[in-house]
């Protein structure tokens, strides 16, 4: 198989994947944007429609927004301190329809140490029980931004959880999250 050829390949299996009724019901994301669901999700009006998660509720000094500078002008991003090593973070309820494709993204930064040997500990996850979390976790700390995301297929009628936040592994860590997604792919 030559490369052009297996290269067609993989974007036609990653739509195969993420059918409805498919054993693998996650997969990595195609291209396709979807409608995004979240308020706000880029924090330009600071913590609007987010709110305080965990013990982010009783240490909100250690959740702010902040403003940063960019290549095409500043932007904001959701700064959350953990100097405890506590669940500390933000959330946002979301209503979702069963048997529908999902895209969650978001992009992090550590803002403690670029020792890529450290564990990071920030995490982006989408929660409605009865089914379990999906998430996306950064575990290494990298001092510039790295994008993840994550297509897959709901199984569940309801009003969801996005939580944005770091202690993911019991970790003492201080990151940054922006462009947090939870995609509607039509």
């Amino acid at each position: 198989m030559n490369y052009c050829t297996c290269y067609l390949r993989v974007p036609l299996l990653l739509a195969l994947l993420a059918l409805p009724g498919r054993a693998a019901d996650s997969v990595a994301a195609p291209a396709v944007r979807g409608r995004n669901l979240l308020r706000n999700s880029d924090f330009a009006w600071g913590l609007q429609s987010w709110s305080l998660w965990q013990h982010g509720r009783t240490h909100p000094e250690w959740v702010t927004v902040t403003n940063l500078p960019g290549r095409l002008g500043s932007y904001n991003a959701l700064h959350i301190a953990n100097p405890k090593a506590l669940l500390v973070g933000v959330q946002q309820s979301v209503g979702v329809v069963s048997n529908k494709i999902y895209r969650l993204a978001g992009s992090a930064r550590s803002m403690y140490t670029n020792d890529s040997s450290r564990i990071f500990g920030g995490r982006i996850a989408f929660y409605l029980p009865p089914r379990a979390e999906r998430q996306l976790v950064w575990t290494s700390e990298f001092n510039d931004w790295w994008k993840r995301e994550l297509v897959f297929t709901n199984h569940v009628t309801g009003t969801a959880l996005v939580l944005v936040h770091m202690g993911y592994g019991g970790v003492v860590s201080t990151g940054d999250f922006t462009d947090v997604r939870l995609e509607i792919i039509e």
